[in-house]
């Protein structure tokens, strides 16, 4: 499979270290040592609007993408975010997941990011590994 389109849904708080690896791993363009550039859509539920971050000194993040930049997408990630009750998580975000993974695309979770994909009934009978915490 050719990799061109990854997305990485953030769901607040953010815990910034789990976004930056995203981000370190695929938005840095690499194409001077031979590796593809790729189209990294950092998407929410409200782009634009200032997502808090789960840091101590709180700061904000804005996706520039909604959740349909999900849509095509080769790599769809799901960001850390506190574990919380499936009904406490966006209906859209979870519905996307869904069409998404119903569409082919490569589903991964970064640490407690595995409760949504959880949440969306994407690990029913499945093994899963999440934050040592959770």
């Amino acid at each position: 499979m050719a990799l061109s389109t990854v997305s990485v849904i953030l769901l607040e708080p953010v815990p910034v270290f789990e976004f930056g690896a995203a981000v370190e791993v695929f938005g840095l363009d690499r194409s001077a040592d031979g590796v593809p550039a790729l189209d990294l859509r950092v998407c929410a539920v409200n782009p634009g609007v200032p997502l808090r971050t789960a840091n101590v000194a709180p700061f904000t993040i804005s996706a520039a993408h909604g959740l349909d930049g999900v849509r095509g997408s080769d790599v769809v990630i799901v960001s850390a975010t506190p574990p919380r009750g499936p009904a406490d998580y966006p209906l859209e975000a979870l519905m996307l997941l869904r069409e998404a993974h119903a569409a082919g695309s490569t589903l991964l979770s970064l640490s407690s990011g595995s409760f949504v994909l959880g949440a969306a009934g994407l690990l029913e009978g499945k093994r899963a590994t999440t934050h040592w915490m959770s």
